[in-house]
Order: structure tokens, then sequence, then C-alpha cells
């Protein structure tokens, strides 16, 4: 019985340890909301569709002025680890406003209403530090963006986007 105990509280700390952060290993992707508003961002795999929505999840909701490291973190890998063993090169980061997505009344979202996404590789994420911000900062630049980033910096959204090829 004694055995047991013991197996039984190892398994207990060993699940309830996530994975170490440091220079090598990352597990978080810190995100930085610089508005006034509150934001709701989440990710999808390339290949990944958020044609559907993806569930609301109070986790990923990010006030205003503030960084939230859960919203874009892997509970059980790293980042190294998620592009590296799941073959994946590109993360897409979606970007709303709280608001709407609290105020749907569903439990899912539909991203065609977000404000920003960014097209992230592994490299982009090592040069940026594992930090992202929105609106895009300067050192953000480099990455592949929707709206881009002069469009982005100068307060277009993906509906301001979505409009414009409508009346086109």
């Amino acid at each position: 019985m004694t055995r047991i105990t013991i197996l039984a509280a190892l398994s207990i700390i060993l699940l309830s340890c996530g994975p170490i952060e440091d220079d090598k290993h990352h597990p978080y992707i810190y995100f930085h909301n610089t508005t006034n508003d509150s934001l709701y961002v989440t990710f999808t795999a390339k290949g990944e569709s958020a044609e559907f929505g993806i569930l609301a999840n109070p986790q990923c909701a990010v006030m205003p002025h503030s960084t939230n490291k859960d919203a874009l973190s892997l509970m059980w890998q790293t980042w190294e680890d998620y592009f590296r063993r799941d073959y994946v090169d590109t993360i897409t980061v979606w970007i709303s406003e709280y608001n709407l997505i609290k105020n749907s009344g569903s439990d899912y979202i539909d991203m065609d209403n977000g404000v920003q996404c960014y097209f992230l590789s592994l490299d982009d994420l090592m040069r940026l530090n594992f930090q992202i911000s929105y609106p895009p900062i300067k050192t953000m630049r480099f990455i592949k963006m929707l709206p881009i980033y002069e469009d982005a910096i100068a307060g277009k959204t993906l509906q301001d986007i979505d409009l414009e090829q409508k009346e086109q």
C-alpha cells in the first residue's frame, strides 16, 4: 500500500509540473495589449480553420494595458517542441475584441470579426523573444500579418479590410 501511495504522490507531482521556461524552452508567448480595450487572443496551427469559430475561453481574455502569458501557452510542451514535433511551420494568432465575443451569446467565436491576425513561424517567435503586441510594435514589422503592419498601426482592422474588398 505504501508503494502505491508514493507512486500516486509522485505521479501527481510530475503531472502538475509544466514545461520549464528558460532561454531555450518557451511554453508561453507573452501577449501585450497596449490598447484601452479588452481583447481576446487565441491561435490555430497552419491548416486548421477558424471558419467554424474557436471555443471561447476566459483565459484568452487580455485586459487593457496588460500582458497575458496563458492565452498562448502550451500545457505539456514548449513552442520549440510544438513546431518541431508536430510538423507545424506556422501558427495564426487571432485577435478580437473581448466584449464582442462575451456579448455574442455563443460558446464559439467567429474570427471574421477579428481585428488582427499574425502568421508566426518559430523563427519569428525567436526573433521576437516570444513576445507579441497589439497593436503591432516596430519589431514586429517583418512578420506576416493582416492587416499589414502599415495598415495595422494606422488603425485598420480585419473588418475594415473585409469591407474594402466587398466594395471593390
